[in-house]
């Protein structure tokens, strides 16, 4: 019975950050963002999925079979998917967050240094940058976030996600909290890293648009030739 309300609640996050991207793109897909994995942004996964992102970072066929048994372990590992049970605990979503940085740590661990600085750029280009609605600690990286920043960053995530989960709002409403939301987080940002943010979303135009073809096309976001994963 336990392990069946667990599954059911990780089923809910997944309703529940999911709800957080459509919130913040809105029509059409919105501002700039690529959608990604709700409350989590894209991950790592995603961006060594794409084949032009793997171009990009110069990823090797040894590194790519690791990368691509990393994947299925992780799926493997994932709850199976039950019946919705109501809003997730801050347990469930802490336990979900967990697993999938668990995952992500060990897909840094396949990249060089060099390459594990290309991927933090382009998981700020892909994901929208700071007009996305799913900005995380993660996807911001590029911006050479402090401990400070990365805490307050994570606390406005963790708010959304909880507001989230507090029952049903319209259109309007959740594109006004997809903005208070990035409001907040740009306020964290000195000047120095609004401007590099607004230089690395005008570099990454390119690369976006590559990212988000296979979604508009139906096959996913940023998935590439794969799918599924982190």
């Amino acid at each position: 019975m336990k392990k069946m309300i667990f599954v059911a609640a990780m089923l809910t996050v997944a309703v529940v950050v999911m709800s957080a991207v459509a919130s913040a793109q809105g029509p059409g897909g919105g501002r700039g963002g690529a959608g990604g994995f709700g409350g989590f942004g894209v991950g790592i996964g995603a961006i060594l999925r794409n084949a032009d992102c793997k171009a990009l970072l110069g990823i090797t066929d040894e590194q790519a079979q690791k990368i691509d048994q990393i994947n299925q372990e992780s799926r493997a590992a994932a709850p199976a998917r039950g019946n919705n049970a109501g809003p997730p605990s801050a347990a469930d979503r802490a336990e979900m967050e967990k697993r999938m940085q668990e995952t992500q740590d060990k897909l840094k661990a396949v990249l060089s240094a060099e390459q594990q600085e290309k991927v933090k750029v382009l998981l700020f280009q892909v994901s929208g940058g700071l007009d996305a609605g799913a900005s995380t600690v993660a996807t911001l990286e590029a911006l050479g976030l402090t401990d400070d920043q990365k805490a307050k960053i994570k606390a406005i995530n963790d708010e959304r996600a909880a507001r989230g989960a507090g029952g049903q709002v319209d259109a309007d409403q959740r594109r006004a909290r997809a903005e208070e939301t990035r409001s907040k987080i740009k306020a964290v940002l000195t000047d120095d890293q609004k401007a590099k943010a607004a230089k690395l979303t005008e570099e990454g135009k390119e690369i976006r648009e590559k990212f988000q073809q296979p979604q508009r096309q139906g096959g996913g976001q940023g998935r590439g030739n794969r799918g599924g994963g982190n």
